[in-house]
C-alpha cells in the first residue's frame, strides 16, 4: 500500500477534488511551528485568529498532495487556486484541521506547558519575610549610606586651601 492509496479526498465545487495527505511530514510540521514562532517574534504577540490562520495555511500548503485542477500542483498554485478562494480554503482547512491539528498542536501545547512550569515562581528561593535566615551585614559602610553627620568633626582643610575656620 502506497501513501497515495491513503490520500484523503475532499470534494469541492464543479467536480474539483483535492487530495490531502493523511499525516504531514515531520519537516512540514516543523516548518509550520517555525512560521508561528517567526510571526510571534515579529508581532510580539499573536491573537488566536492569527494562530489558527497560520496553522490552516500551513496545513494546506504542505498537506495537499494532488488535485484535479488542470494546473500543476505548486506552492504558488495552492496560494492562487485554493488560499485565494475563501470558500475552497474553508472547506479544505476544516478537513485539514481534523487530520493535522493533533500532530501539530499537541507538541506546541506540551512545549507551552513545560515552558510555563519552568518559569513558575511558586518554588522561589528568595527568603520570605518570616524567614529565620539573617541578612548578611556589609563589611564596610557604603559611600551613599545615611550616617548621622552631627558627631563627625572635619579634620581636613577645604579644597581651596583656606585653613581659617
Amino acid at each position: 500500500m502506497t501513501e497515495q492509496d491513503d490520500l484523503v479526498a475532499v470534494e469541492l465545487e464543479d467536480g474539483l477534488t483535492v487530495y490531502l495527505l493523511p499525516r504531514l511530514k515531520w519537516r512540514h510540521v516543523s516548518a509550520i511551528k517555525w512560521d508561528l514562532l517567526v510571526e510571534k517574534e515579529r508581532l510580539g504577540t499573536l491573537p488566536a485568529g492569527e494562530i489558527i490562520g497560520l496553522l490552516q495555511e500551513g496545513y494546506l500548503l504542505y498537506g495537499i498532495a494532488q488535485w484535479t485542477l488542470p494546473v500543476p500542483l505548486t506552492r504558488e498554485a495552492v496560494q492562487s487556486e485554493i488560499l485565494a478562494h475563501t470558500d475552497r480554503a474553508a472547506i479544505l482547512a476544516d478537513k485539514a484541521d481534523e487530520l493535522y491539528s493533533e500532530q501539530v498542536l499537541l507538541p506546541l501545547v506540551k512545549l507551552g506547558a513545560q515552558s510555563s512550569a519552568a518559569t513558575s515562581t511558586n518554588g522561589s528561593t528568595l527568603p520570605t519575610t518570616g524567614s529565620s535566615a539573617k541578612r548578611p551585614k556589609p563589611s564596610k559602610p557604603s559611600s551613599t549610606s545615611t550616617i548621622p553627620m552631627d558627631d563627625i568633626e572635619t579634620t581636613t582643610s577645604p579644597p581651596d586651601g583656606d585653613s581659617s575656620s
